[in-house]
């Protein structure tokens, strides 16, 4: 069945075909008269529209290698009477050959209508792009409406097969901190419809999801920190297993972009899971079991690290330090105002004998030796997620916003290479070596050094995305953009270096 859509933005309206077949959904692109000079199409390769950018008069496109070796697209233009690309006079709406590309190499390409002529130049990219047409200046909150764009190329596919997908989406401002810096990190919604129905959709191999952040990764130089740490965590990150859920990963994963907002090129940025009730595979009456998901925002004075518990529970959904995620429509903060009591406030021998009901001794084993490893000071109180599924069941941790880590602070400057981080409920764990904590600890350190944390296996992976940023060239946009001066070859020795220190 196909339906015509509308989307109706301040200055802006795209008209598409929803097509429905099976369950899934494909929007189809529909060239629109109404559409404003800069949002029209001005050139597409096998239907697929290059991104424009406006401060520099690049179109880009992705294409899944360094180069293709003979590239014959079929391409179209509108608004424009002739084209010629990198010398080559080019057939409207017809396949072309191109010949040999390569990425981040300037062709240029000269647009004809009437007397006049414009000058792009057309670039490739090994990264997917991601475009979002606000039609309005985007707020901190909370989201307007928006239309996504994104091209990609699935591993192990011909490098020239890219995919194209689009929605109605719902984007704002997100951060704390961050939102002081001119690259801004946002929060992402598809929506089905302009009405702002939500859907879900697994973005890039990831998983069904409708709620996604844009990361911009500003502070970091290297741009992979978080995203490094995500893929640390996900070697060792599990739910509790009395909860029997086997095949949820407590973690957050996410896929270097490069974000285009309307129509001006924005740089890296890294598109990653929302960590929320549904990606943890909370039932719908989860609440109703005693199901919780609380985000630790600030630090409030060792309250997120468990170290005070005197403040009386909130009629709000911020308390304490604490945002609540779930339940989302009243208030639930019991449960954490028990926990915190517990760990504050039981004696020795109580939080010895107790603390295994309270919370899962493996996630607390594996989250501090985690933190430690990146030496992630944020980490250790604020910046992480704590849930539980049921009344009966204990509380486990996940990380979030990991960027002051592997080297550097939250600010970006350097971090010792020396030091021990743990919170409240770690040091009373080991204090009281509660359910024999230091020796699984020794034993699943000696365990992870010679895997999952061993110099090799993480050198592995650092450089894995080093390359994947370095063969995009997306550095050099990255420098152009935001006038910063990243020079990755020194970021990176300095990383590692750190690393082998640690």
């Amino acid at each position: 069945m196909i339906f015509p859509l509308h989307i109706r933005l301040p200055g802006l309206m795209l008209t598409l075909l929803l097509t429905i077949t099976s369950g899934c959904y494909k929007e189809i692109p529909v060239r629109d008269n109404a559409l404003p000079e800069e949002a029209r199409q001005l050139l597409s390769l096998d239907d697929v529209e290059g991104m424009v950018d406006n401060l520099t008069g690049n179109i880009m496109f992705t294409i899944g290698g360094d180069s293709l070796p003979d590239y014959a697209p079929e391409i179209s233009f509108g608004n424009y009477s002739a084209m010629e690309l990198a010398g080559k006079d080019i057939v409207n709406g017809a396949v072309n050959h191109l010949g040999p590309v390569v990425v981040n190499h300037p062709y240029l390409l000269l647009a004809r209508k009437d007397q006049m002529v414009d000058t792009f130049r057309v670039l490739f990219t090994t990264l997917p792009l991601v475009h979002i047409l606000s039609g309005t200046e985007i707020p901190d909150e909370p989201k307007v409406l928006a239309h996504i764009q994104i091209q990609y190329c699935n591993k192990g596919e011909d490098a020239s097969a890219v995919h194209y997908f689009q929605s109605y989406a719902g984007i704002e401002i997100r951060g704390r901190n961050s939102t002081r810096y001119d690259k801004k990190s946002y929060g992402l919604e598809l929506w089905k419809n302009e009405s702002g129905k939500d859907v879900m959709v697994p973005l890039l191999g990831m998983r069904y999801g409708e709620d996604w952040i844009l990361d911009a990764m500003y502070v970091d130089q290297l741009r992979m920190r978080n995203k490094l740490a995500f893929q640390v965590w996900e070697t060792i990150g599990s739910v509790p297993e009395q909860d029997g859920k086997k095949g949820v990963y407590p973690g957050i994963r996410c896929r270097y972009v490069e974000l285009f907002l309307n129509n001006n090129y924005s740089g890296i940025y890294c598109l990653g899971e929302k960590l929320d009730e549904k990606l943890l595979h909370f039932a719908p009456d989860q609440d109703e079991k005693g199901g919780v998901l609380y985000k630790a925002i600030d630090w409030a004075n060792g309250s997120t690290r468990f170290e005070t518990s005197y403040s009386e529970p909130s009629s709000q959904m911020v308390w304490d330090g604490w945002e609540l995620i779930y339940p989302d429509d009243r208030p639930a903060w019991e449960p954490l105002a028990q926990l915190k009591d517990f760990v504050v406030n039981s004696g020795d021998s109580d939080f010895r004998a107790e603390i295994a009901s309270w919370f899962d001794i493996k996630n607390a084993i594996d989250y501090y030796l985690f933190i430690n490893l990146l030496l992630a000071y944020d980490n250790a109180g604020k910046n992480t997620f704590l849930a539980r599924y049921t009344g009966q069941g204990p509380f486990f941790i996940m990380p979030w916003d990991a960027e002051g880590s592997w080297g550097r602070m939250w600010d970006g400057s350097d971090a010792n290479t020396f030091g021990i981080l743990e919170n409240h409920i770690i040091y009373r764990l080991l204090a009281t070596d509660a359910d024999d904590f230091n020796n699984r600890v020794k034993t699943t350190w000696k365990r992870y050094r010679s895997s999952r944390f061993s110099k090799e296996t993480l050198m592995k992976q650092i450089d894995q995305n080093y390359s994947i940023l370095l063969k995009s060239w997306a550095y050099d946009r990255e420098n152009l953009r935001w006038n910063v001066s990243i020079d990755p070859q020194q970021e990176y020795a300095y990383m590692t270096g750190w690393l082998e220190a640690r």
